[in-house]
């Protein structure tokens, strides 16, 4: 299962980094109404076994009002699934901070928090109805009950929206 999203993961890039390195910097080039993100992370756990954390990411986003977009995220690592509802604000053309919660694997779950950034080095907009993006994204993902043992992820992503 992991080498299909890694396959698919490459496939995505070699169709969509092309698009996104035609790069329009305008301020329209952002998704208008909804968006769908997809994209793998790496990191580190900081639960006291210092372990590699590489979920795949997918991310299902909804335009709000011009900065403020809301979503869910789902970041997948084997059989260890955290699901979050995130909020993000972009706060410079480029750059959106998020804030968001949610919970971290199955029955019993436990909620979590997470904070971090995004910066969309290439965006384009395809006749002023399609948008397509790359992402690169910073997060510390944590439970309430403890935040000193998350995780914090480095996340490389492709979203398109319309």
């Amino acid at each position: 299962m992991k080498k299909i999203l890694i396959i698919m993961t490459a496939a995505l890039a070699l169709v969509l980094v092309p698009l996104s390195l035609g790069a329009q910097t305008t301020a329209n080039a952002e998704f208008q109404y909804l968006s769908f993100d997809i994209g793998y992370a790496m990191g580190w756990n900081f639960n006291g076994t210092g372990s590699q954390a590489t979920p795949s990411l997918f991310g299902f986003n909804i335009r709000v009002t011009d900065k403020l977009s809301a979503g869910i995220q789902t970041l997948t690592e084997g059989t260890a699934t955290d699901n979050y509802l995130l909020l993000k604000y972009t706060f410079l053309p480029q750059v959106r901070a998020t804030v968001g919660f949610g919970a971290q694997g199955t029955t019993p779950s436990t909620p979590v928090s997470s904070i971090g950034f995004e910066v969309i080095p290439f965006s384009r907009s395809v006749g002023g109805l399609a948008a397509t993006e790359f992402k690169v994204a910073v997060k510390y993902d944590a439970p309430f009950s403890n935040l000193t043992s998350g995780k914090i992820l480095f996340a490389l992503a492709f979203g398109i929206g319309f």
